[in-house]
């Protein structure tokens, strides 16, 4: 018993040594494979491009049999490979790129067969390439027909798409979907994906804050971040929403965010105000973004919060009174105070600084 229990292990290790070596030649093999795909298209890609520029049009015999290839997961791989090869090679593939798009739109159509991760892989090929080269709305509206039952990889791929092409409505329909059914979406990813759009960002920000009431509050935070970087002539519009009582309080502070970046010489008396407000997370921005304001109330108002029961509001106090040139001869009434909390963190911040100074 006990020999034929050591046969059936040396067996079983065997087949295990077999099959690691077999995965290894095969994997090698399939990289070989790829690498002489890659080449392939590189090649047809460039032969075509060349003709494309010396005035003869795409012929329909060469696209047929590239959406019957393209149409295998495997080959769209090589394919993107291909491009981004050339790309990084600064080969122009533009006019090719024009002229394969009814190949883009009919593949875009076959994939709503395909599962979750080949439909996010497509999508994300299309956000890749899409810029300048795939406008028709065939694609954009078959891509929004994704979103049914969709991962969150998926949407921030199509989302990432819908980015690279022109027309606003489909960022807005995407957007209205998500909203209509609860779908969470990172205000972040909403807001960096805004970022990427290569067109008129002042047009579409218009656009989709006239459509904001149909977004649920992800996206608006996620706008209201793309407005800050791009946009200063929202100005009066968020100090109108900033001085809203019922106004919702991760809104407010990304509109708070915005007039540290814009300013706008009417806000800074409602940040003022704000520094005593019942909301720890009220106070902890307004202080903050009170820097960018150095007037001499506003200096009064920081000094003050260093008294502050919060250690963020303190902190951010001190750091703003720091940031605002505040010579030590006028913090001296609250160096030589009697609040040690205040003379800790303020002391510890000019010490920090100075050690800043001497190491540069």
């Amino acid at each position: 018993m006990f020999v034929f229990v050591t046969y059936f292990y040396l067996l079983i290790c065997l087949l295990i040594l077999f099959y690691t070596i077999g995965y290894i030649f095969y994997q090698r093999y399939d990289h070989h494979r790829e690498e002489r795909v890659v080449k392939n298209y590189k090649h047809m890609i460039l032969e075509q491009q060349q003709a494309i520029v010396q005035g003869t049009y795409m012929k329909r015999d060469y696209r047929k049999p590239l959406l019957k290839e393209l149409k295998k997961t495997k080959q769209l791989i090589a394919f993107e490979k291909a491009l981004h090869q050339l790309d990084n090679e600064n080969v122009s593939i533009s006019a090719y790129l024009t002229q394969i798009e009814p190949v883009i739109k009919k593949l875009v159509t076959h994939y709503q067969e395909y599962d979750l991760m080949e439909k996010a892989y497509l999508a994300r090929f299309i956000a890749n390439y899409a810029k300048d080269s795939w406008q028709d709305p065939l694609i954009y509206r078959t891509l929004v027909s994704y979103l049914d039952h969709a991962s969150i990889y998926l949407r921030e791929n199509v989302l990432m798409a819908t980015y690279q092409q022109s027309d606003p409505k489909w960022i807005i329909k995407v957007y209205q979907y998500l909203s209509e059914n609860e779908l969470f979406h990172h205000p972040k990813l909403i807001q960096d994906g805004l970022l990427s759009y290569p067109y008129d960002s002042e047009a579409l920000i218009d656009e989709l804050w006239k459509e904001r009431q149909t977004f649920h509050e992800p996206i608006v935070l996620g706008m209201i971040g793309f407005i800050t970087y791009q946009s200063d002539r929202y100005k009066h519009i968020f100090y109108d929403m900033l001085k809203e009582k019922q106004i919702n309080l991760e809104v407010k502070i990304r509109l708070m965010r915005y007039f540290e970046k814009h300013h706008h010489p009417k806000v800074e008396s409602l940040l003022i105000s704000m520094v005593s407000d019942s909301q720890e997370p009220i106070r902890i921005i307004a202080v903050y973004v009170l820097r960018t304001y150095p007037s001499e109330k506003a200096i009064a108002t920081l000094k003050k919060a260093l008294t502050d029961a919060s250690w963020y509001v303190r902190k951010n106090a001190s750091q703003s009174l720091l940031a605002m040139h505040v010579s030590k001869s006028e913090l001296l009434d609250v160096l030589t105070g009697h609040d040690r909390y205040a003379k800790e963190m303020l002391r510890y911040h000019i010490e920090e600084e100075e050690e800043g100074g001497m190491l540069a």
